[in-house]
């Protein structure tokens, strides 16, 4: 099934299917103004990516916030130099209702956070959740817990961890 419903096809689909993804599963445009913005559209993508989105060709690795795609990061600085052109665009192009299902766990994950953390800290913990216990290849909730802590020691909260790992869990992203 097609990805995408169009009228006409003038950019490249390399900039507007990740730019579609991240205005449907945040309701905002991406934007290159600040280190939370930049985090946020690394954690989309690479969540959206575990779901099974097309963005196979991005190869996301450990970093200092979580996973990270310096390719994947050139795409939202050619998005951010072509955005009119794109919100234009964004007119007539839409995600099919079966990727806009697909992302659906997504989006509920997102939603999902708990009061007092923000939406870029969420989506942090939830990317390197995932991004842990994938590497580690295990289901034992504990030794990923640790290896978090080790990497990321902000993030030594037990129940923040637990909401993260049943929010992954309720997403069907393990």
């Amino acid at each position: 099934m097609s990805l995408m419903d169009h009228k006409e096809n003038k950019l490249s689909l390399e900039l507007l299917v990740p730019y579609l993804i991240y205005t449907y599963v945040l309701r905002k445009k991406p934007s290159v103004s600040s280190m939370d913005n930049r985090i946020l559209w690394q954690k989309v993508g690479y969540l959206a990516k575990q779901l099974g989105m097309p963005l196979n060709s991005y190869q996301f690795n450990w970093y200092i916030r979580g996973p990270y795609s310096p390719a994947y990061t050139s795409i939202l600085y050619s998005i951010n130099e072509n955005i009119d052109e794109l919100i234009a665009q964004g007119k007539n192009f839409s995600l099919t209702d079966s990727v806009k299902k697909g992302l659906e766990p997504l989006v509920m994950a997102v939603e999902y956070a708990p009061s007092g953390i923000s939406e870029t800290h969420w989506l942090e913990l939830l990317a390197s959740v995932h991004f842990i216990k994938k590497n580690l290849n295990t289901d034992n909730k504990q030794q990923v817990f640790l290896k978090l802590i080790k990497e990321k020691p902000h993030y030594n909260i037990p129940d923040l961890f637990n909401e993260a790992w049943k929010a992954l869990e309720d997403a069907k992203l393990f």
